[in-house]
């Protein structure tokens, strides 16, 4: 008995593990895509050095500093509903078969989570600091500002945009386990069985007819 629970659980683990495993290793290439992307694209304004050695910024350079933290937002919508739509793709059979279909959600968002950790820091690592790149600059010369997130509360974008596709399927999809059917139909059947079991002399007063006969031979005697 205890072998074959053993044997019941690897398999279970059998068809989890390398799943999970493949989702979390396209969470980590996404959010790897995406930090390249970040690096590239994100806006950052640029300071001028002077003649004298010192840089200044432009107050519009200074409100287009938040416009990399606008890119990286952008980047975590996408990204995070491509994410669960392979949670959806990936995960759903799998974990259905062994009846833990709501697991999907927390994949969902711990997936997202770690792309956006993934973007974040393949956007930020490798740059050489500021203060270097100014101070080897010439005058006249622009010198952009480093890459960074701001607001990290645009962390957050990445999992809330991971529910959006199962939120969708979760509305739209049939329950795959029939149980508003099976619902249904048991109560059909208690219905039908409470029908037969009153039957059709219940309608016709047969019980009423017994208990007059019983009171008119009372009577009579």
């Amino acid at each position: 008995m205890v072998a074959g629970h053993g044997g019941r659980a690897r398999t279970v683990l059998d068809g989890r593990w390398p799943t999970f495993g493949g989702y979390g290793l396209a969470a980590v290439a996404i959010g790897a895509v995406g930090g390249w992307v970040w690096r590239v694209t994100g806006e950052r304004p640029s300071y001028l050095v002077g003649t004298d050695g010192r840089a200044q910024i432009t107050e519009t350079g200074l409100t287009r500093i938040f416009a990399a933290d606008a890119t990286y937002s952008l980047i975590g919508i996408i990204s995070g509903i491509l994410l669960g739509i392979l949670a959806i793709v990936m995960l759903r059979r799998v974990l259905q078969r062994h009846h833990r279909g709501w697991l999907i959600v927390p994949c969902a968002l711990v997936a997202a989570a770690i792309a956006a950790l993934v973007c974040w820091g393949v956007g930020v690592v490798g740059g050489t600091p500021l203060a270097d790149r100014i101070a080897a600059a010439s005058a006249g010369q622009s010198v952009p500002i480093d890459l960074e997130l701001h607001a990290h509360m645009t962390l957050v974008v990445w999992p809330f945009a991971a529910l959006v596709p199962l939120l969708m399927w979760s509305s739209f999809a049939a329950d795959p386990d029939g149980r508003g059917g099976e619902s249904d139909a048991a109560g059909t059947d208690a219905q039908e069985s409470a029908d037969r079991s009153v039957g059709p002399d219940a309608g016709n007063g047969g019980t009423g007819e017994a208990d007059e006969v019983g009171r008119g031979h009372f009577e009579l005697e």
